[in-house]
């Protein structure tokens, strides 16, 4: 064997041993260093010709310091290359996750030079060794678009703590609201409460939603503060405690400020927050009573309705439902309480009166989708006119997903009457060109369903088309074959072989990644064949197609980023492509594993669903530990502080920080427990459990009463908040995706693969 051969070969088994460490790799506490589990790509089999010796190693394998041994091999055999190959990066990357901290930053030091391609990586990586901050503003000001810059000025932060620093700090970045956040708490630690008011009310003024405006909230709601604000501070202050979820201070602060319609709504809301439901129905009415807006009054006397139906009291939510639609004027708030009362009318079987608020519906709303979901509901309610109501909505006032929950219940009106009618129905919804969720209900619908004339003429018709050699029409009806009753899909997947656009999406595979000898100085093209798709993420060559840029950055653990990519690549997949012959690796791009031995651990431990809490994760947070919502939510599982210290203190953590909640390791155990409570609370219905996570179990609790029959299917139907109803479809679209593709479950739902 030559020289070069043996070099080939040990840098062949450190590439993959690299890809098991990363495996393996432990989540760490420091917030800006998170690694994850390979979700969608099992560590890929080692080159042909390395040794059987070589296949025991990698089995051995598995920890930093074997591929630390393993370079420092190869920089002792072969010196010149473990140069030209920049091989010393990559043996301080192993060396640090070998705590070898000494020797890391040794091997770093060639490349801090200046104009080094790698500088910006080597600088992070030294300040978590020297836990400098003059080596984080190198990084920082030097470098504007360092895939590190934003975690090195968190970082940074947690170390500047007086007011001097800070400024100094600030006046060198583009103006930053943490940073200025920052300062106005290092003002009060210095006693410049005047410079504190002044700068925190400025920024409450640019938002009040963010990790910044929650600092600065709590830092001013200080009495020696709150007699200095004028009024329309005091509601700024009280929108802020409001928006994250200080229910109890943004009551006292918003009850100092004068009692305009604005603030009495706000001060409501908050108590609703608070799920104080009888103050919060108190102050509406002392709204609704002094107001001389009609709109303002509809509005209050609507949500005064909603605050009493959540305390279980239809008779008095029905009252101010009534005073509200009466209340002249056409209204939200008025459409609201009609389609509100209609679902508590058809609830208690008084279908005359129900049919009163639909006709009022049509005629006061005929162009709002009210008069969807109100016919709907009256459908679902009074079987015997499901079918006139149903086929009396105006299709102009649908949106993309309407259509197919409209078929899907008519369907189930015609089961009875009209079964093959009900059958085409059910058919049009598992073609749905858009992931309905009513392409589950469908195909449920039809497991119960005897279907051999149906199929066998289809079979029929495929073999006839295949004969002619017409596959597109034989692709056509081998697919509708398929939707009906899913089985072997070795048929259908080589009659796309036949079809030129459908045979580019079955045999698609993803390009192959460098490995050494390099032909290219590319910086990215050298972190992936080093195996460091982590830090590649910013200089993935635009060479590469959407679905190896989507697998390079899943290995790279930019989750959002990988999934994005994939979704894109959908866009060119034809639209009844069926998701049970897209390529595994799509598939499992599309719905990763992220964190889930974690998941699972925790599950198990609490008796909650790993599969409902890893599709809680996918819409939540698309996997990123660092995601933030506009509602004050964080982290993977986008916990409040509230709820997060509730169920902290279940678990045994005691005073859970808002950083916590970026923590993976942390926020998996309190959403697994979260989601066992929910579940215990909503009798184990995993679609009641998916609205509970977004709407609260009160409100999942109401819709649950209020469905006016019992099944998976009616009560997503009752869910009459848009935002949780195209909630609840993701995850459980995602839910079911995931049995498919981890749990060998049986193919359900139509045509589409996204959630």
């Amino acid at each position: 064997m030559t020289k070069r051969r043996a070099l080939l070969l040990t840098l062949a088994l450190a590439a993959v041993l690299l890809v098991a460490v990363i495996v393996t790799v432990r989540l760490r506490t420091r917030r800006h260093r998170v690694f994850r589990t390979l979700p969608a790509e099992k560590v890929a089999a080692p080159p042909a010709i390395l040794s059987t010796e070589g296949f025991r190693a990698l089995e051995v394998g598995g920890r930093w310091g074997d591929l630390a041994d393993l370079l420092t091999r190869i920089e002792t055999e072969h010196p010149s290359e473990y140069a030209k190959w920049s091989l010393g990066y990559l043996h301080a990357r192993a060396l640090i996750e070998d705590n070898e901290p000494r020797a890391a930053a040794a091997k770093l030091a060639p490349f801090l030079a200046s104009g080094h391609p790698l500088r910006d990586l080597a600088l992070f990586h030294l300040s978590e060794i020297d836990d400098s901050s003059a080596t984080r503003q190198k990084l920082i000001f030097e470098y504007p678009h360092s895939l590190y810059r934003e975690q090195v000025i968190e970082e940074e932060l947690e170390h500047l703590t007086d007011v001097k620093s800070l400024l100094a700090f600030a006046s060198r970045l583009t103006p930053n609201r943490d940073v200025s956040a920052r300062i106005v708490e290092a003002q009060l630690r210095a006693g410049d409460a005047n410079g504190a008011l002044l700068r925190g009310v400025s920024l409450l003024k640019g938002g009040t939603t963010d990790d910044a405006a929650d600092r600065v909230s709590r830092a001013l709601d200080r009495a020696e503060f709150l007699h200095r604000l004028n009024a329309a501070e005091l509601t700024l202050l009280g929108d802020a405690l409001q928006n994250h979820r200080h229910f109890a201070r943004a009551v006292a602060v918003l009850s100092l400020a004068p009692h305009t319609d604005q603030n009495t709504f706000d001060l409501g809301r908050s108590y609703f927050g608070d799920e104080k439901y009888a103050q919060a129905q108190q102050t509406y009415l002392r709204g609704a009573a002094a107001t001389r807006d009609p709109k303002w009054k509809a509005t209050f006397l609507f949500h005064a309705s909603r605050a009493a139906q959540l305390q279980g009291n239809d008779a008095a939510a029905e009252r101010w439902m009534t005073a509200a639609i009466a209340v002249p004027g056409r209204f939200p708030a008025t459409s609201a309480a009609l389609t509100q009362r209609l679902r508590t009318r058809v609830k208690q079987k008084r279908f005359a009166e129900a049919a009163a608020d639909l006709a009022a519906l049509r005629r006061d709303f005929p162009k709002d989708h009210a008069l969807v979901e109100g016919s709907i509901a009256y459908a679902l309610g009074n079987s015997r006119a499901a079918l006139v109501t149903l086929n009396a909505i105006p299709p102009a006032l649908f949106d993309k997903y309407d259509p197919y929950e409209v078929e899907y219940w008519r369907a189930r009106a015609l089961e009875t009457s009209n079964p093959r009618a009900a059958f085409a129905a059910y058919l049009n919804v598992l073609r749905a060109p858009v992931p309905t969720h009513f392409a589950y209900f469908a195909r449920r619908r039809l497991d119960q369903a005897k279907l051999p004339q149906e199929l066998a003429a289809r079979d029929l018709e495929v073999q006839k088309q295949i004969a002619a050699g017409n596959w597109e029409a034989a692709r056509q009806a081998e697919t509708d074959r398929y939707l009906l009753s899913p089985r072997d899909a070795r048929r259908l997947a080589d009659i796309y072989r036949h079809v030129p656009v459908y045979a580019a999406i079955i045999d698609k595979k993803p390009q192959p990644y460098p490995s050494f000898p390099l032909s290219t100085t590319d910086r990215g093209e050298l972190l992936m064949a080093m195996g460091l798709f982590d830090e590649a993420v910013d200089d993935l060559p635009k060479r590469y197609d959407l679905l190896t840029r989507s697998l390079a950055l899943n290995r790279g653990n930019a989750s959002r980023e990988s999934i994005r990519e994939i979704e894109i690549f959908m866009n060119s997949v034809p639209r009844d492509y069926v998701p049970q012959l897209l390529p595994r690796t799509v598939r499992e791009l599309l719905y990763p594993r992220y964190f889930y031995d974690a998941i699972a651990d925790d599950a198990k431990k609490y008796g909650a669903d790993p599969t409902l809490l890893l599709s809680i994760m996918r819409e939540e947070s698309r996997f990123d530990p660092r995601a933030k919502s506009e509602a004050a939510a964080r982290g993977l599982l986008q916990f409040i502080i509230t709820t997060a210290n509730e169920i902290g203190r279940e678990v045994g953590i005691v005073d859970v920080s808002p950083d916590d909640l970026y923590d993976p390791r942390v926020i998996i155990h309190l959403g697994a427990k979260y989601v066992s409570k929910l579940s215990e609370k909503l009798g184990g219905k995993r679609y009641a459990v998916a609205a509970g996570y977004n709407a609260g179990p009160r409100q999942v609790a109401l819709w649950t009463r209020l469905a006016p029959a019992p099944g998976d299917d009616i009560f997503f139907s009752s869910i009459n908040f848009d935002e949780t109803k195209q909630y609840v479809r993701k995850v459980m679209n995602s839910y079911e995706r995931y049995g498919e593709i981890y749990g060998n479950g049986a193919p359900a739902g139509g045509v589409r693969a996204e959630p």
